[in-house]
């Protein structure tokens, strides 16, 4: 079986998609469009000007897209991959950037889009989903827009990298820490952990947003608490070492998020951490016993303060989260889980 992923280098996770395919015996080709315009001088600038009058106008929060002649010349360069490699399966990694007619021109193969954002925030591929004949999507709420288009697509959650992710044997040196962007409500939420626990050794690695930094009125709090906010990304095999030296890893959603869960509630728990994470059903219902959840701000204080003093309650907790990432929640198990979907059509080899 021969797979062609497309997509864009997001924290790499379309090479540990490759891997996984390639360990459910098939033969990957990655193309990954050239960086040149992120790079260039005119792609930092549309980018933050973009992004920079969404929020003046308080639009909903978009996903950002290239303009339309860099779309087309790297469809071009995707098309040129499929042609050479001459592919059974063509797996659309969330590239966004695809054109209808180099998915027209894409014939003789199965090919398969894995939405890992909230349909609502990516308007431009509404008229492009009809030219797949998979697709799949990490928001369980967006099921109601697939129907209602007549759209044939699946709820397929994300996952974890067990080549990055892994359990590492750590002193447990940091009481709190939390990994992701820092808007206004993420700040002022850590400012409320860092005052109600002030003896804490807490860690918090992430940038306020480039587009958020003229508007966020706590950024001045990230130089005040320096030895707290890092003020700094953290690599995967960096972030898997924090996870695994921290007593509790807090994780909060985005909005956007309301059944489903971010790639790193699998991270963490893969690595064998700790978590407590905003309620949603979807994990309630799948993860009850791997994971804490809390309703509220005062209910997250709380059950921080609760487990703080509880360490065997933690690693039960954390042990369970473990055993259930690595029985059916990594990268491997959803590509097989994808080419098993995929054979099933008609004039795919198997």
């Amino acid at each position: 079986m021969k797979v062609l992923l497309i997509g864009s280098n997001f924290h790499n996770y379309i090479n540990s998609l490759a891997t996984a395919f390639e360990e459910n015996s098939c033969e990957v080709k990655v193309y990954m469009p050239q960086v040149y315009w992120e790079k260039s001088l005119f792609g930092r600038i549309h980018f933050r000007l973009t992004a920079s009058l969404r929020k003046i106008f308080r639009r909903r929060p978009l996903i950002y897209v290239k303009p339309k002649w860099v779309r087309n010349k790297e469809s071009k360069f995707a098309l040129q991959a499929y042609c050479e490699f001459q592919p059974d399966i063509v797996v659309d990694f969330s590239s966004y950037y695809l054109e209808n007619e180099v998915l027209e021109k894409m014939k003789n193969c199965k090919k398969i889009i894995w939405i890992y954002d909230a349909i609502e925030r990516l308007p431009h591929l509404y008229d492009k989903l009809p030219y797949y004949d998979q697709v799949y999507f990490f928001e369980g709420t967006d099921k109601s827009f697939f129907e209602e288009h007549n759209i044939k697509a699946s709820f397929l959650p994300l996952c974890a990298d067990d080549k990055v992710y892994h359990p590492v044997e750590r002193q447990k040196d940091v009481d709190i820490s939390f990994v992701g962007n820092l808007s206004n409500e993420r700040i002022q939420f850590l400012l409320d952990l860092k005052h109600r626990f002030p003896m804490c050794n807490i860690k918090v690695y992430g940038r306020v947003p480039m587009f958020y930094s003229i508007f966020n009125s706590n950024k001045k709090y990230i130089k005040k608490y320096s030895d707290m906010f890092l003020n700094c990304y953290i690599s995967p095999k960096d972030a898997n070492e924090l996870y695994a030296k921290s007593k509790i890893c807090i994780n909060v959603h985005n909005g956007q998020t309301v059944y489903g869960a971010n790639i790193r509630f699998f991270e963490i728990m893969a690595a064998g951490g700790f978590q407590i994470v905003d309620d949603n059903e979807y994990i309630k219902t799948y993860f009850d016993g791997c994971v804490v959840t809390y309703k509220n701000q005062e209910d997250l204080l709380d059950k921080v303060e609760y487990y703080l003093s509880h360490p065997l309650e933690r690693n039960r907790i954390a042990q369970n989260g473990y055993k259930a990432v690595y029985g059916s929640e990594l990268f491997c198990h959803r590509a097989k889980f994808i080419l098993s979907n995929a054979t099933e059509a008609e004039g795919v080899k198997k």
